[in-house]
């Protein structure tokens, strides 16, 4: 069955995209390098900041703390030494954040609380076990920035005890949706309110990534795990994780590719955090399909997905098939292999 061919406006979005955007190569796994604008959007971040200091409100008071990838503001270790912490032993594997950070520390007047360590986390020793384990080394896809080899080498050689909670964040997922190609409306504000978009991580023009993506916007069928990590008593996430997804198109539009977003679970009474909104400090990830086609309410999307994350470096890959009632299987989108 010949594919019908997806509208004018997605053609001027693709359009536009390629005057004003520059296309990057998906590096292979390194620790993240952020900039101090980087930093500020995280701490301007309110959601996701709030619902960590809640969770570090409620857990850490009395006990000693390891903050990983504590990065220059040293935000989330200053939290838990505020909130009574015992003690708190805050890493950075950046000698510029490390700077940063220990300036941070002592201006929030707890260089004698909190103690700076500089380089890889599964390469230092603590001079004493931890009870409580905080990290925001999460990616645009959760596991992408290094956590779950981080987490689990800490939690073997510094976790004093498994029982109860002991890791904040306590979950994050990373979701996938098919979705349009997002309005023009959405790349004319971003660019009024940035000067440019970035277009990354992506392996050719395979990838896109959209920050400030209001993900319902362009969504075609509601989303589902692509990974699930969770860090609760003994619980560490599955090192593979594959499954066979079924998406039920609801209405009619054009697929264009894959969004992918991550909500974040603290723990106890925190807000769960999303990066499904216009808010957030993390961008969205784009998977295009070579040709956006035209799909119809009866129509389903099946999504094979694969998540490896036993190596240094977590990897991924995806294949997805366009499924019309009366017609055969059509490839929507080969076997697409990232990290």
């Amino acid at each position: 069955m010949r594919r019908r061919r997806h509208s004018a406006g997605v053609f001027w979005d693709l359009a536009k995209l390629a005057m004003v955007l520059s296309l990057a190569a998906l590096p292979v796994f390194a620790f993240a390098v952020f900039s101090a604008g980087d930093y500020e959007a995280m701490k301007l971040d309110s959601s996701r900041t709030n619902a960590f200091y809640k969770a570090i409100d409620d857990l850490c008071p009395d006990r000693v703390v390891l903050d990983l990838g504590t990065g220059a503001t040293a935000l989330l270790a200053i939290r838990a030494a505020q909130a009574g912490a015992k003690r708190v032993y805050a890493v950075e594997v950046s000698e510029s954040s490390a700077q940063r950070a220990a300036e941070s520390i002592e201006a929030a007047g707890f260089s004698s609380k909190v103690s700076l360590l500089l380089g890889d986390s599964k390469e230092l020793n603590l001079p004493e076990p931890v009870d409580v384990i905080v990290h925001e080394i999460l990616g645009e896809i959760a596991s992408r920035e290094g956590v779950v080899p981080s987490l689990s080498d800490a939690r073997q050689r510094h976790l004093r005890s498994v029982e109860g909670a002991w890791s904040i964040p306590a979950k994050a997922t990373t979701w996938i949706a098919p979705a349009a190609m997002p309005s023009s409306e959405y790349f004319a504000a971003y660019r009024a309110q940035s000067g440019a978009l970035l277009l990354a991580p992506g392996r050719g023009e395979r990838f896109l990534r959209l920050p400030q993506l209001p993900v319902e916007s362009c969504q075609l069928a509601e989303a589902q795990a692509f990974e699930e990590l969770t860090w609760y008593e003994d619980i560490e996430p599955p090192l593979q994780q594959r499954r066979l997804l079924r998406f039920a198109i609801g209405a009619a539009g054009t697929l264009a590719g894959f969004v992918f977003y991550i909500t974040v679970d603290c723990g106890g009474d925190s807000a769960i955090v999303s990066s499904a909104c216009a808010q957030s400090h993390w961008a969205n990830p784009f998977c295009r399909v070579a040709e956006p086609v035209a799909v119809s309410s009866g129509d389903e999307v099946l999504v094979n997905t694969e998540v490896d994350l036993s190596g240094a470096a977590a990897r991924y890959a995806v294949v997805a098939w366009l499924s019309r009632p009366g017609h055969a299987k059509e490839l929507l989108l080969p076997r697409t292999e990232f990290t």
